[in-house]
C-alpha cells in the first residue's frame, strides 16, 4: 500500500501538469485520503503502523486501496507527454497492478457516465494558481446538477467525507442497480435516495416492540440495523409502512434476481430504477 500511494502522488502530479482531470472514484478515495490521514496524525498514532490495514479501523481510508485511476486529456500535445511518462514508468505501473483508464476528449468527464452523484466531483490544475490543484464538480454529469455545478463543489467534498451519496442513473436493470448500490454499502457508503429508507442503528428501541417479519426477532432486542418500508416511497409520510431488518431485507430481495422489480414479505413493490426520482440534492 506504501509504494502504490507513493507512487500515485507521482502519476498525479504528471497528469496535473500535463493539463489531465483525473474523475471518478480517485477523486472520493484521495479526498478521503486526505481527511483521515490527518485525523491519524492528529490522534498521535504509530507513523510506522499507518499503512497497515489491520491498525485503527476509525481512520482506515487514511490511504488509498484501489489501484484504478480515471483521466481525461483534451487533443493535443498533453497527453503525448504523459504517454512518455508511462512508458518510462511501465514496469513499477505493472508491479503495482495500476490500472489506467485514459480517454482523449474535448468534452468534460465523467462523460454522462457517473452513477453517482459524488463520482461527478474532478480534479484538476488551477490555472489561477501556479503549482496548485483544485477540486471541481462537472457540468457534464446528464443530470439537473449540471445547472448548479459551481455552487456544489464544498457540499459533495463534505458528503465524500461522509461518505454519502445518492445513485443517479436508471438505464439499468433493478438487479443491477440494487447490486451496484450494495458493493457502495458494503464500502461503508450511504446512499440517500433508496426505495426504502435505513434508519440510523442508534435509533431508540424503546419504542419498537414489534418484531421484524423475517427472523421474528423484536427490535427492541437487537442492535441490527432497520429499515423502513413503504407502500409509496414518494409519499412516505401517508404511506403504509413497516419496519425490517436492513440485513434480513438485503437477504429477501437478493433472492428475486431475475424479477423486473423486487416485491417485499408484505407485497410492496421496490424498484430500484425510482431512485432517480429520489434524488434530493441542492
Amino acid at each position: 500500500m506504501e509504494e502504490l500511494n507513493n507512487f500515485f502522488k507521482i502519476l498525479e502530479k504528471k497528469i496535473i501538469d500535463n493539463n489531465g482531470i483525473i474523475y471518478d472514484t480517485y477523486v472520493c478515495d484521495r479526498i478521503l485520503a486526505t481527511y483521515y490521514s490527518n485525523k491519524y496524525y492528529r490522534k498521535k498514532l504509530p507513523v510506522n503502523r499507518f499503512y497497515d490495514i489491520t491498525f485503527d479501523y476509525s481512520t482506515i481510508d487514511r490511504f488509498i486501496k484501489s489501484n484504478n485511476i480515471k483521466i481525461a486529456f483534451n487533443h493535443g500535445i498533453d497527453h503525448i507527454n504523459f504517454y512518455s511518462f508511462i512508458t518510462d514508468n511501465i514496469n513499477i505501473i505493472n508491479n503495482l497492478n495500476i490500472k489506467l483508464d485514459i480517454t482523449i476528449s474535448n468534452d468534460k468527464p465523467p462523460f454522462k457516465n457517473n452513477n453517482y452523484i459524488c463520482y461527478g466531483l474532478l480534479l484538476s490544475n488551477d490555472k489561477e494558481h501556479e503549482n496548485e490543484f483544485k477540486y471541481y464538480y462537472s457540468d457534464n454529469t446528464g443530470t439537473p446538477l449540471d445547472n448548479n455545478a459551481n455552487n456544489i463543489t464544498n457540499k459533495i467534498i463534505i458528503d465524500i467525507i461522509n461518505k454519502r451519496t445518492q445513485y443517479i442513473r436508471g438505464f439499468y436493470s433493478n438487479y443491477d442497480i440494487f447490486t451496484d448500490i450494495y458493493k457502495m454499502i458494503n464500502k461503508g457508503w450511504k446512499i440517500t435516495n433508496m426505495p426504502y429508507i435505513i434508519n440510523d442503528i442508534k435509533e431508540n428501541k424503546k419504542e419498537l416492540n414489534d418484531c421484524c417479519p423475517i427472523c421474528l426477532e423484536k427490535f427492541n432486542m437487537s442492535n441490527k440495523e432497520i429499515v423502513s418500508l413503504y407502500e409509496n416511497i414518494h409519499r412516505y409520510y401517508n404511506s403504509n409502512n413497516y419496519r425490517i431488518h436492513h440485513h434480513c431485507l438485503f437477504k429477501y430481495l437478493n433472492m428475486q434476481k431475475n424479477n423486473n422489480y423486487f416485491k417485499c414479505p408484505y407485497r410492496y413493490k421496490i424498484d430500484f430504477n425510482i431512485c432517480k426520482y429520489l434524488i434530493t440534492y441542492q
